[in-house]
């Protein structure tokens, strides 16, 4: 919980319309075991990830990296590691929505090897109405082989 600051502070720097602290609070208190933050060679967090477990399926939530730390490695250091634990924890199947014009995020997942499903009509309803994408990652035992490798850590 003492990481809830910063978290806050990068997910109102990443989106438009961020999650509330009282949902990001949730997030770290029952998603725990899935909830990876990234940290800079200070051991300042610049990034979190997280998703919600169910048997086998997993549904990543969010991932966010502060604006002045991007296109450094840590979404991809934090996607990875997370797939990596997904696999290790039996998970079959990865799921995300992402804004169909956020085309840096998208470009993310498909390098990592998510594959597009479908586009959801007005799936942010809650903020400007546009659209989503929804992709998925099939984990296979191979996927074990992903490993953080960047000059952040992951926790």
């Amino acid at each position: 919980m003492s990481d809830l600051p910063s978290i806050c502070a990068i997910e109102d720097d990443s989106f438009s319309s961020p999650y509330p602290r009282s949902l990001l609070q949730r997030l770290l208190q029952y998603c725990e075991d899935s909830f990876l933050v990234a940290a800079d060679r200070d051991g300042k967090l610049v990034g979190y990830c997280v998703c919600s477990i169910e048997g086998d399926f997993a549904h990543l939530i969010s991932i966010a990296v502060q604006g002045n730390h991007r296109r450094r490695g840590f979404a991809t250091a934090l996607l990875k590691r997370l797939i990596a634990q997904m696999a290790e924890n039996g998970v079959n199947e990865v799921r995300l929505e992402v804004g169909v014009t956020n085309t840096e995020a998208i470009s993310l997942y498909s390098k990592n090897g998510f594959e597009r499903l479908e586009t959801i009509s007005n799936y942010y309803s809650y903020s400007d109405g546009s659209d989503a994408l929804r992709m998925r990652l099939v984990v296979h035992d191979e996927t074990r082989e992903y490993r953080t490798n960047n000059g952040g850590n992951l926790s």
